[in-house]
This record gives C-alpha cells, sequence and structure tokens, in this order.
C-alpha cells in the first residue's frame, strides 16, 4: 500500500490539506478505485471514523441552495455498453473487491486497465466526433432515466466535459473520472 500512496502522492497530499482546513470531503468511487475505502480509512482514520472523510461506493446525494444534487461516477449511465456493464458487474463484486484488497498489487490492477484502455485506444480515431456522439448519447439516457427529484446530475466516468439542461435538470460533467 505504500508504493499506492506514493504513485498518487500529489492526490493524497491534497486529501490531507482539504481536512486541516477542516473541509468535510466526499468521495464516490469509480470504476478502477473500488478499493479506495480501505486505502482512506487506513491513511486518515481519524477522519474517517468522524465522518469528515466518506467514500460512498455508488452515489452521494445533497441539498445545496435549496436544491438537491446526485453525484455519482457517471459508469451507471454507460447502460448502452453492454460490456461495459458486464465488466462493471465483476469489479463491483464482493469477490473482486477481495481479490483487490488482499491479492493484487496495484501494479497489475494497472497492467489491466493500460490493455483495456489501448484497446478502446485502437477502436476510437476521433475523439471530437465520439465526445459530441457521447453527450449527445449522456442527454438521451438522462431523459430515460427521468432524474425527476434532483435538480441536477454531477458525473465524469467519460472524461468529456459536459456542461448542459436538460428538461430543467442540470448535467455537469467536468471533464474528469
Amino acid at each position: 500500500i505504500p508504493a499506492y500512496y506514493q504513485k498518487h502522492k500529489f492526490f493524497f497530499d491534497q486529501v490531507e490539506r482539504w481536512l486541516k482546513e477542516n473541509k468535510k470531503i466526499v468521495y464516490v468511487e469509480g470504476n478502477h478505485d473500488f478499493h479506495i475505502r480501505k486505502l482512506m480509512a487506513c491513511r486518515f482514520p481519524r477522519a474517517f471514523a468522524k465522518g469528515d472523510l466518506i467514500v460512498e461506493p455508488d452515489f452521494w446525494e445533497t441539498e445545496f441552495e435549496g436544491k438537491q444534487w446526485l453525484f455519482i461516477h457517471g459508469d451507471q449511465l454507460d447502460i448502452r455498453n453492454l460490456a461495459y456493464q458486464r465488466c462493471r458487474k465483476v469489479i463491483r463484486s464482493f469477490l473482486a473487491e477481495q481479490i483487490a484488497n488482499h491479492f493484487v498489487t496495484k501494479k497489475i490492477s494497472d497492467v489491466v486497465e493500460q490493455k483495456i484502455r489501448s484497446r478502446s485506444d485502437r477502436k476510437i480515431k476521433d475523439y471530437s466526433v465520439i465526445s459530441e456522439k457521447h453527450v449527445l448519447n449522456w442527454e438521451k439516457i438522462v431523459n430515460d432515466l427521468k432524474f425527476s427529484n434532483y435538480s441536477g446530475i454531477v458525473f465524469g466516468h467519460s472524461h468529456i466535459e459536459v456542461e448542459r439542461t436538460v428538461d430543467n435538470l442540470a448535467v455537469l460533467n467536468n471533464g474528469f473520472s
């Protein structure tokens, strides 16, 4: 685990700075960081125990300025990619979590992630085209799922920046996962 902290030193240092500034942090897990809960609890045990650092596996809901907001990683919305949805079920299973936490090193996880990424890169030649297509897909999915309880939904996953309003719902993606 110390090697993982060192590899992602900037991230963990930033979390530590925010905690020292008495900021509450909510982290919504994504498709490659389902092991982060254990890492955060080990690295910041007091903040984790006090509730100043929360790791949510699927989503986080909050009220801001009288409006309800939903924060998700975004891989939940990738419903048209059936291969990814099958993969998501496997990597978010209890068995995968146990393997990742007890047996598989981060190095092996990095190799698997790189293989998946390189296969995707070979399939996608023009990211500007896929970006607009992806944004239109998100709009359709958001419409289909009817997030009527929320004023906005914030997500990542696609690494494609989105700032749209769909049926009075703010749909935001900062372009990061």
